[in-house]
């Protein structure tokens, strides 16, 4: 009785340790060879069972699953410690139960479960599977997961781009518009690099006698620290510099830039939505042309961006690794 409820406790506190839950990792079993037809439906229908108790997706077919429970009825003669040569024993009956990954058909873990009636192993083989699902990695990125843990990532979008101009006088401009596209590379679970173009008006006002529109041509390049909670979506707070060229001769805005902002990403489809704030000041003063523009003083810009756009990645990424060993 003692052993019994030994038995017991193990399984309860194996089950509280392994309750999470692994529903992005599949588990095929198929009819269990051997023995009778009793028996081989009786351990199918129970290593379903227990299987799916771990957490794990149990389906009906190998192709496409991850691992299989490979089960296989015997029987053999298993002498006590103190048996004596030639002597015979009873025949006891025998499961042999293998995890096979299904990636390349190699064993991950093998057990032998002895017993002479079928019923007595309701006890013992939950703590059995247990011992063998314990061996599949936390290395299978959730299928709703895979979105933003691509190396490459190809962002296009659309933003709305008011400025500040502090001159001789101040002024700005609330209706100015602007489009991008870039690339980021994500290499760290936990940081990324970007890059890109950008093509946005830029409003000149700074006094009665400089009131035009020109367009400039912005590269951002920028630093991003993508962060993960839940699965729906992604943060990513980020700072960098700009590199800024004017289109025309009349407006020279200085090279660089720097900018701070963060970027919300809402899974959809295979990429997200994004929402996108930055600001960005210019690290110098930009100048209009002094010959069609004689007397007119430099002035400084101040940027605001809030966009939205689409963005989609390849080649996903590997797991990351947690600090206790494994990966998440």
């Amino acid at each position: 009785m003692k052993k019994e409820w030994l038995a017991i406790v193990l399984i309860f506190l194996c089950f509280q340790v392994y309750s999470q839950n692994r529903s992005d990792t599949s588990i095929y079993v198929p009819p269990v060879t051997g023995g009778d037809g009793e028996s081989q439906s009786f351990f199918v229908e129970n290593l379903k069972m227990e299987a799916g108790a771990r957490g794990y997706a149990v389906v009906e077919a190998e192709k496409g699953s991850d691992y299989q429970l490979v089960g296989a009825l015997s029987q053999e003669e298993v002498p006590p410690p103190d048996a004596v040569e030639g002597e015979v024993y009873p025949m006891l009956n025998k499961l042999h139960l293998a995890l096979v990954d299904n990636s390349d058909q190699h064993i991950v873990a093998e057990q032998d479960l002895y017993y002479e009636i079928l019923e007595e192993t309701y006890e013992i083989l939950p703590l059995l599977v247990f011992n063998m699902v314990a061996n599949i990695p936390l290395s299978k990125v959730r299928d709703d997961d895979a979105w933003r843990n691509k190396w490459v990532y190809i962002t296009a979008g659309v933003f709305w781009s008011p400025r500040l101009y502090f001159g001789a006088a101040r002024a700005s401009n609330p209706v100015q518009f602007g489009a991008g596209l870039a690339v980021e590379l994500q290499f760290l679970n936990f940081m990324s690099v970007e890059a890109g173009i950008e093509y946005s008006e830029d409003y000149v006002g700074i006094d009665e006698s400089v009131n035009f529109k020109s367009a400039v041509l912005t590269v951002p390049v920028l630093l991003k620290f993508p962060l993960k909670p839940g699965y729906h979506f992604m943060i990513e707070p980020y700072g960098g510099i700009t590199i800024n060229t004017s289109s025309n001769t009349e407006t020279q805005p200085p090279l660089l830039a720097w900018c701070v902002g963060i970027n919300y990403g809402i899974r959809a489809g295979g990429g997200a939505v994004f929402i996108d704030a930055r600001f960005a000041a210019d690290l110098g003063e930009s100048y209009v042309d002094r010959k069609t523009y004689p007397g007119v003083q430099p002035y400084q810009r101040y940027i605001i961006n809030v966009g939205v756009g689409y963005k989609y990645g390849f080649f996903l990424r590997p797991p990351k690794k947690s600090s206790f060993g494994g990966v998440e």
